[in-house]
């Protein structure tokens, strides 16, 4: 091998395809090559242009990586896409992801005005005559106190969220978007839904923060929360969640107002 990749991705990703003038180019994440066995067989790999061979190498790698540097609001990410995507049993009326009411479309997703989204979500709404209608929800997960306030805490990414949502070019854009990836995860039998969905929904999208695994009656939480209580903004609804019965299971009836997060905190 003549020749190491280094392409630099933003996020924790396996990989991606960018678009030049006249062609496309499989660019892998070289955040988690660190001379290990399983990147040194992806590199090599990659060189010579195998790049569906050198995936089982990558994510061995991406696994190793995270062994050692581990996230526990990714783990947290992670596990909600589980439970409220994939089926727990093979009896439908047994499986949790059957009953939640929102579906995990992407990951990480990056904003085009800066910052990114922990989870990109539809709610599964109603029916229509043209179909099932879903409502578009961005969803941050914040785990421990520690993780809600500072440089990249909850208030930033309000901010960021409302700079977003602020062109409706953005909003249209994610729309359409969040619609492919459901019925593409749908179609391949990474959600256990009855349909997939034809349309998102006029309303304001909703901005849901989750609040994992932090102290019940924190003052810190008390102190961060307390100016968005009464607070209306024009291209979103913020809420926040509560766990139903100790699961991850994302549940209409769970997602409340910042003023009603407070009243039972």
């Amino acid at each position: 091998m003549t020749e190491t990749y280094r392409p630099q991705l933003s996020r924790p990703q396996l990989s991606k395809i960018e678009q030049n003038e006249s062609n496309y180019r499989y660019v892998p994440n070289s955040n988690f090559f660190k001379g290990s066995y399983w990147d040194t067989q992806a590199q090599e790999l990659l060189f010579q242009e195998k790049f569906f061979d050198a995936i089982p190498f990558l994510k061995c790698a991406m696994d190793e990586h995270f062994s050692i540097h581990r996230s526990y609001e990714r783990e947290t990410q992670q596990i909600i896409a589980r439970e409220n995507n994939l089926p727990s049993s093979s009896n439908i009326k047994d499986s949790v992801a059957r009953g939640t009411d929102y579906y995990v479309v992407d990951i990480e997703y990056n904003l085009s005005s800066g910052g990114e989204s922990d989870i990109i979500a539809v709610r599964y709404t109603t029916k229509s005559r043209s179909g099932t209608i879903g409502q578009l929800s961005v969803i941050e997960v914040k785990y421990g106190v520690g993780a809600i306030d500072g440089s990249s805490g909850v208030e930033k990414h309000i901010i960021d969220v409302e700079r977003f949502f602020s062109e409706k070019k953005n909003l249209d854009s994610l729309k359409k978007e969040s619609i492919i990836l459901f019925n593409q995860k749908y179609n391949l039998g990474l959600l256990d839904v009855a349909k997939p969905i034809e349309e998102i929904d006029d309303g304001k999208p909703e901005f849901i923060l989750i609040l994992a695994d932090v102290i019940p009656k924190s003052v810190v939480i008390r102190n961060l929360l307390e100016p968005f209580k009464d607070r209306k903004f024009q291209t979103f609804d913020l809420k926040l969640a509560f766990s139903s019965s100790m699961g991850y299971g994302l549940y209409t009836e769970c997602i409340v107002s910042v003023d009603k997060f407070l009243k039972k905190t």
